[in-house]
This record gives C-alpha cells, structure tokens and sequence, in this order.
C-alpha cells in the first residue's frame, strides 16, 4: 500500500525518501535517501511484484 501511494504522487529523481527504524527498546535511527534513477526502478519493480501477488 505504501509503494503505491508514493508512486501515484509521482515519485522522482531528487525526491528524498525518510525511514525511521524505532526498535522495541526504544532506540531509533533515521536515514533520508536522495532518490536516483536505480531507486525508482526498484521501487516500481517492488510495487509490480506486490501487485502481481
């Protein structure tokens, strides 16, 4: 659901993609990734392969 909801946005090159990982403990970690032309490839073959299930 979530791949499909940024792809009808309109995902592009220079878009920045924010994951926030949150562990049981409490700890946390953020990473904010710049997105190339691979990425998008790989979030559309991500969101195909969820639909194709």
């Amino acid at each position: 659901m979530f791949l499909s909801s940024i792809s009808q946005s309109g995902v592009r090159k220079g878009d920045v993609l924010e994951v926030k990982y949150k562990a049981e403990d409490g700890r946390e970690s953020v990473a904010n990734i710049k997105l190339t032309d691979d990425d998008i490839e790989t979030l559309n073959m991500l969101k195909n392969m969820r639909n194709n299930q």
